[in-house]
C-alpha cells in the first residue's frame, strides 16, 4: 500500500469579503462634537463638517443630513440656516471629506441666546456605503446667542427740570434685546461743585426699577418735596446700576434734574 496522501474533494473554497468592509462605514470626525457656531455680523458664513470613511472605499456614497432644532432650548425658528438639509460626497477611494457637510448661517437683526440643534446622517442616498453606530451619526451643536439678547439699557434723557412740589418722570430704555427680566437701582445726588442737598428736596433720593421679561422701558419718578423756604435753582444728578439681569449700561448713564427757583428767592 502506498503511504503517500492525496487530494480529496471539495479541493476549492469561496470566500466572501463583507459588503460593509468593501464600501467601508460613515461617520461625522470627531473633532466635529461639539459644532459651536458664530452668526455672521452681516451676510452669511459657512461651516464645513469633515465626513470620514473606515473600512473599505471602493463606491462613491452620497449621505443625507438634516439639522433639527431642539425643542426648548431658545431656539425661535429656522431662519439662521439657510437650508437645514443636503448631502455630503465620498468619491471612490476617498476617506475623508473636509468640506463635506456645508451649513451656512445667515445673519439677522433678531436678538438670541444660545440655540440648541443636532445635526444628523439620516441615510446614504446614492452609490454603497454604510452609516456607523448611532452615536457617530448626531453631533450636537448651538449657535451662539447673538444681538444684544439682554439688551442696553441706558435714561431717556441727559437733562430734565422739576418744579418743588411737583414730580418728574425719568425713563429707563431698553434696547436691543428684552428677552430676560432685570432689576436696577437709582441714586440721585448733588451735582458737582454744589451744596444741594436731596434727601431735603426729594420724597425719596434711592430707589429700584425693574424690567419684565419683553418690556423695554421703566418709569423712575422723581417726587420734589414742598416747603417756604426761597431757593435758586439747584442741579442734582440721577444715575442707575444693575443689579440682576446681564443688560450692558448705555448712554446717556446719567441724567442733570434741575430744581426751579422757588418761594421768591429775590423777595
Amino acid at each position: 500500500s502506498s503511504s503517500v496522501a492525496t487530494i480529496g474533494t471539495p479541493r476549492t473554497a469561496m470566500a466572501t469579503v463583507p459588503f460593509n468592509a468593501a464600501v467601508g462605514e460613515v461617520a461625522m470626525a470627531p473633532e466635529s462634537r461639539p459644532l459651536v457656531v458664530t452668526e455672521p455680523e452681516t451676510g452669511s458664513v459657512v461651516i464645513s463638517v469633515p465626513v470620514v470613511r473606515t473600512g473599505g472605499s471602493y463606491s462613491n456614497a452620497s449621505i443625507a443630513w438634516l439639522i433639527n432644532l431642539v425643542t426648548g432650548s431658545n431656539s425661535v425658528d429656522d431662519g439662521d440656516f439657510v437650508s437645514r438639509t443636503g448631502s455630503a460626497v465620498l468619491l471612490q477611494g476617498q476617506t475623508r471629506n473636509n468640506d463635506g457637510i456645508q451649513i451656512a448661517i445667515r445673519a439677522d437683526s433678531l436678538p438670541e441666546f444660545n440655540e440648541s440643534f443636532t445635526l444628523t446622517l439620516v441615510r446614504v442616498d446614492s452609490g454603497a456605503a454604510t452609516l456607523s453606530n448611532a452615536s457617530d451619526q448626531v453631533v450636537q451643536g448651538v449657535i451662539v446667542q447673538n444681538d444684544s439678547p439682554y439688551g442696553e439699557v441706558a435714561l431717556d434723557t441727559w437733562s430734565t427740570v422739576v418744579e418743588e412740589g411737583s414730580f418728574v418722570q425719568i425713563l429707563l430704555v431698553r434696547s436691543g434685546g428684552t428677552l430676560d427680566a432685570s432689576l436696577w437701582s437709582w441714586q440721585l445726588e448733588a451735582a458737582p461743585g454744589t451744596t444741594a442737598t436731596p434727601a431735603a428736596q426729594f420724597m425719596s433720593v434711592r430707589g429700584l426699577v425693574s424690567f419684565v421679561t419683553g418690556a423695554a422701558n421703566a418709569p423712575i419718578i422723581l417726587q420734589a418735596a414742598e416747603d417756604t423756604t426761597p431757593e435758586l435753582n439747584q442741579t442734582f444728578v440721577l444715575t442707575v446700576a444693575p443689579l440682576a439681569g446681564f443688560e450692558d449700561l448705555g448712554t446717556p448713564n446719567h441724567t442733570m434734574v434741575t430744581l426751579l427757583e422757588n418761594d421768591y428767592p429775590y423777595g
